[in-house]
């Protein structure tokens, strides 16, 4: 079975540590830490077509993260909206983003509609 006798080894359930190398010293060990990563820190974009936004608002309403909130289209933490510009858009929005693509910022004006950067 290539268990070895008695001992903790040999008996079922017993398995050893992840990254365990049998006491020479581990190669997660031996290997360099590397990089950096600052994810902990990135902002969290919540991305949102002017498709949709067509089909849950209505024409004069305004558009920001709060409204999202209430129609169910943002889940979640985010720290910024982006308005993006797939889909058609019929009616007249006031949008309150952080970032807009510039599809988006040309279908939302050519509707009659404005866009309002924020912070």
């Amino acid at each position: 079975c290539g268990r070895g006798h008695k001992g903790a080894g040999s008996r079922r359930g017993h398995s050893s540590r992840l990254g365990f190398a049998g006491g020479q010293m581990p190669l997660f060990r031996v290997v360099a830490k590397r990089g950096f990563n600052n994810k902990a820190f990135a902002d969290v974009v919540l991305g949102i077509n002017v498709g949709l936004l067509d089909e849950r608002f209505e024409s004069g309403d305004t558009v920001n993260l709060e409204t999202l909130t209430a129609k169910g289209l943002a889940k979640g933490r985010f720290d910024l909206v982006k308005i993006l510009g797939d889909g058609d858009l019929t009616k007249k929005l006031t949008v309150q983003a952080h970032r807009f693509s510039r599809g988006a910022e040309e279908k939302i004006r050519a509707a009659g509609g404005s866009t309002e950067k924020l912070g």
